[in-house]
């Protein structure tokens, strides 16, 4: 009796895992990655853990060293301060001091992505995390400096035998590069608009892709919507967007839904990424760890 009702129990749990993904079009999907038309965005989303947001938990992490560091600090994720009068050096301990501490579900969602063969993940975070989660496949990594304008003979097309990890506010190792004011992020997406901001090969690879995948990304942001358009995500309805999201706000989804065609799926992200690696194995597209690293186009070592 106990046996038939592990069955059954797992029955259901089948059938809820499917009727969870139904949305998803498994065919064309898995498609688009083997044909490197698939852009994967990751964002602070991620990185929330026991329901703390990742902003809540820079927030006061950083608190207490305001004063120190000539900083002020929002929870909402904002800092503000004077570029020219700031302990620089300090600050960029604290930061990294921060992001090298366990995130055990961030740590474990990008320990799955890496192993899907996309061409191009796009970070909206400026820490190193998916970076450091490419140790042993090879790789190279990116990032905005608003600092210094882009530099197209020293960049390449991502591809999926080595796979572009780009960031889209800066590099924590080069914390001049960091994007952390309302008014810097203004600024950033004015680059954008004016094609300043990422290599056109960068550009060009978001641009022909047919699909894209939101992982913990803030729709709720001001910039964010504006971010999408900037990027021409409100023209083309063909283009296929899923994000395991379940977002609570009615009138927010239904926005998103309408205007950038962002299919969301009742699933967490760690349970959705699981999902993906699983059906990424089934046409044999799951990456092979090969003991190198490829970084010769990181800007950290120029």
């Amino acid at each position: 009796m106990a046996e038939v009702n592990e069955d059954i129990t797992a029955v259901h749990a089948q059938d809820e895992d499917q009727n969870t993904f139904a949305t998803v079009i498994w065919d064309e999907f898995l498609r688009s990655i083997e044909e490197e038309k698939c852009v994967i965005c990751v964002g602070p989303g991620i990185y929330t853990e026991k329901g703390v947001s990742l902003e809540k938990q820079l927030f006061e992490h950083l608190k207490p060293f305001e004063r120190t560091l000539k900083i002020q600090v929002y929870e909402d994720g904002w800092l503000q301060y004077d570029p020219s009068n700031y302990n620089m050096v300090t600050f960029r301990y604290q930061l990294k001091q921060f992001f090298n501490k366990p995130f055990p579900s961030a740590d474990r969602i990008f320990e799955k992505l890496v192993q899907i063969p996309f061409h191009l993940y796009v970070s909206v975070t400026f820490d190193r995390k998916l970076d450091s989660a490419f140790q042993g496949y090879d790789h190279h990594f990116d990032f905005y400096d608003k600092n210094h304008p882009v530099d197209e003979k020293t960049t390449e097309e991502p591809i999926k035998e080595c796979p572009l990890v780009y960031n889209m506010l800066g590099d924590l190792e080069k914390v001049e590069s960091l994007v952390l004011t309302q008014d810097e992020h203004y600024k950033f997406l004015k680059s954008i608009f004016r094609e300043q901001s990422m290599s056109s090969k960068y550009r060009s690879a978001i641009e022909s892709a047919d699909h894209f995948i939101f992982l913990g990304i803030p729709f709720d942001k001001w910039y964010m919507q504006i971010f999408l358009r900037i990027l021409g995500q409100h023209q083309n309805k063909d283009k296929q967007k899923y994000a395991p999201d379940n977002i609570t706000v009615e009138e927010l989804q239904r926005i998103c839904e309408e205007q950038f065609n962002i299919t969301f799926i009742n699933s967490d992200i760690e349970g959705f990424v699981t999902r993906l690696l699983k059906n990424s194995a089934r046409i044999n597209c799951a990456k092979k760890a090969t003991g190198q690293q490829n970084s010769r186009w990181s800007k950290s070592n120029r």
